[in-house]
């Protein structure tokens, strides 16, 4: 048999381990429900096919709307598990490319190329980065797996794949707007001085893509409950697929030079030292034997990070960028391992080689259990307190839940448009009350101006039309009851039950001490998912712990301190190394008129985290009323001692020497 075809077989086979493996394992840990950020506004739009957020992501669409019709448990769990699949693609793409690299610096025996093909699927799926987008509903995975196909496709020395993975290409221009702006690069430089008919192969390449960004248009048409942009004309699809709402809401911080997101980025990067340690001894290996393979990666790696740093900065903190610089590290990583691997072969014995080969195995997965999460389907815990079970159905027929934070809408979205929850209910995002498409759902309401078609406003416009219509319901709420997510500031006089989970853990009315405790329902919606025990893992209880806190800063708002001390309580159980949550603590015990109970919370406070101010002012204050000035100065100079800068604490300080200071504590 011809070596290079036993080769061939033998890498395709190493592929096909790989893909399996990597879907098992990814598959496995899949999120059972909605995930959190922008997961349920994905898969909400594409089970309605609607239009997601700019820029659209068509092919995830239609992917995401496919998984829907197999018969794999709970919609939200088919859509988590289609993407696991892609996220699968993406690691077989990354060890492809991987094994063509390997071939340019001259590695050419089966157990040198498996370790490579294991360096890199290891260092891909054990980044946190990567995982991010492979367990849940995210639109990273797809656009990686284009990206690294077409990579692979021009590395390879086949014109028959390279033909073949050419409307991979085409159908990146459907998905995350990383795949196409990476990709110019590589399509220039497969097409300079390029054949007619290899011209006219990527003219219908580019068809294809122009194809899936006319769904966008269509979708829009049907006018249904995600219409984000409204590409239905030409001027709203190019500002859609140009992302110009994310460009104006944000132009601030585009192109900026602030140092704090970079550090992250490259932290983010780093989390693996002995990957990129290999990935370091890849690219100097490839930089002697293949410049230009060298040099292409560098390009890549170059222009992802450009985008992440100059570009969209904001998703850093959220991991929503350098998924190409992870995998291509990755690869340069498996490189760098099969050199390494071939050199201890050609100086030592056999056994010494297993032996390294022993000893990487071990040090890779050491890397991934060091970065795996500690539960990855963690990640719909946030949409057990916003979905199908949560809050949302103890509100009243035909109510409007007017949504604040991206989870909760994402999430309540899916619960009332998707699956069907709460037909009834109406789900607006607050900061989108401006939108026509959001408007047009509150039926019975006079937004018929605002709704009407005009130029889309600009984002000091938006801000003050959203305010102006939030406004608007909340005096209109007899014609449909208004319930907001959380209290906006000075709403003192509304009553508790406008938020679902105010409403959800109020206690009875008019017996605010009697009857269950204040956050008695929320126990209740916790037992029923996660048992006795409660929450165990570290996600889901900070989840649930701000679920308890939101709801006793909006008794405390109210002036209502026994519900809030008993939903605080609950948050302080869940996560007690919180400062935050002890200093509020303390406020409602204060007001409660339990000062010795809310010393000692505060006091607390304060040795979690001796760097937030309004503690140590709580604490000057409780100590001045409980044990007299000598005792609240002495707290004024630690705090100072701590380098502790705030006005209150000068004035307080002041104010120890000459008069009396005034009782009463702030929150956080």
């Amino acid at each position: 048999m011809d070596p290079s075809r036993s080769a061939e077989r033998a890498d395709s086979h190493l592929l096909c381990a790989t893909w399996a493996l990597a879907a098992a394992l990814l598959g496995c840990f899949a999120g059972a429900d909605v995930s959190g950020l922008d997961a349920g506004e994905i898969g909400g739009a594409a089970l309605c096919l609607g239009v997601a957020h700019p820029t659209g992501f068509p092919l995830d669409m239609l992917l995401l709307r496919a998984a829907a019709l197999l018969p794999l448990g709970p919609l939200a769990f088919r859509q988590n598990v289609c993407t696991a699949l892609v996220a699968a693609s993406a690691v077989t793409a990354a060890v492809w490319l991987c094994l063509l690299l390997c071939s340019r610096c001259g590695v050419e025996r089966a157990s040198s190329r498996a370790l490579a093909a294991l360096s890199c699927a290891a260092s891909l799926i054990g980044s946190a980065t990567f995982l991010g987008a492979a367990l849940s509903v995210e639109v990273y995975a797809t656009s990686l797996a284009c990206l690294l196909l077409s990579a692979a496709a021009l590395e390879t020395r086949r014109p028959r794949a390279a033909r073949a993975l050419g409307p991979v290409c085409g159908l990146a221009l459907g998905t995350h707007v990383t795949a196409p702006l990476l990709l110019w690069p590589l399509a220039l430089r497969s097409l300079w001085g390029a054949s007619r008919r290899r011209l006219l192969h990527a003219l219908a390449c580019a068809c294809l893509g122009a194809l899936l960004i006319a769904y966008l248009p269509l979708a829009s048409a049907h006018a249904g409950a995600f219409d984000w942009g409204h590409p239905a004309t030409l001027e709203g699809l190019w500002r859609h697929v140009s992302a110009a709402r994310i460009r104006e809401a944000f132009a601030p911080e585009l192109f900026g030079l602030a140092a704090s997101p970079r550090v992250q980025l490259f932290g983010q990067l780093a989390e693996a030292p002995l990957a990129l340690l290999a990935a370091l001894i890849g690219l100097i290996v490839l930089l002697a034997r293949g410049r230009q393979s060298a040099l292409f990666v560098l390009g890549l790696i170059s222009l992802d990070l450009a985008y992440a740093t100059w570009i969209n900065p904001m998703g850093i903190s959220e991991r929503q960028v350098g998924h190409a610089s992870v995998a291509l590290i990755g690869v340069l990583a498996g490189v760098g391992g099969a050199v390494c691997l071939e050199q201890l072969r050609a100086r030592l014995r056999h056994g010494a080689a297993v032996m390294a080969l022993c000893i990487s195995v071990v040090a890779l997965t050491h890397v991934v259990r060091a970065a795996w999460p500690e539960d990855p389907r963690d990640g719909h815990a946030v949409a057990e307190r916003h979905g199908a079970l949560s809050p949302l159905l103890e509100l009243p027929a035909r109510a409007v839940y007017v949504c604040e934070s991206d989870s909760a809408c994402a999430s309540a979205l899916y619960a009332v448009y998707a699956e069907g929850a709460r037909p009834d209910l109406t789900v607006v995002p607050a900061q989108h009350l401006w939108d026509r498409s959001v408007l047009r759902r509150l039926s019975g309401l006079d937004f018929a101006a605002a709704a009407a078609v005009r130029p889309e406003p600009g984002p000091a416009l938006r801000r003050s039309e959203a305010e102006r219509h939030l406004q608007q319901l909340l005096a209109a709420d007899a014609l449909r009851p208004v319930y907001l997510e959380a209290l906006p500031p000075g709403a003192r006089a509304l009553d508790v039950r406008r938020s679902p989970f105010l409403r959800a853990a109020a206690p009875p009315q008019g017996s605010e001490h009697g009857g269950a405790p204040a956050a008695e329902p929320l126990r209740a919606l916790s037992r029923a998912r996660f048992g006795e025990r409660g929450p165990h893992s570290a996600l889901t209880r900070e989840l649930w712990s701000s679920a308890y806190e939101q709801l006793g800063k909006a008794y405390l708002q109210l002036g209502q301190p026994t519900p809030a001390v008993s939903a605080l309580r609950e948050a302080v159980t869940l996560t007690p190394r919180r400062a935050s949550l002890r200093s509020n603590l303390g406020v409602a015990f204060e007001q409660q008129g339990d000062r010795a109970r809310a010393l000692e919370q505060t006091a607390q406070a304060v040795e979690l985290d001796p760097s937030r101010p309004t503690p140590w002012v709580n604490l000057a204050r409780l100590v001045l009323g409980l044990q007299g000035p000598a005792a609240a100065s002495d707290v004024v100079r630690a705090a100072q001692a701590r380098g502790v800068v705030d006005p209150r604490l000068r004035a307080l300080a002041r104010e120890l020497g000459t008069a009396d200071v005034a009782q009463g504590t702030t929150r956080r």
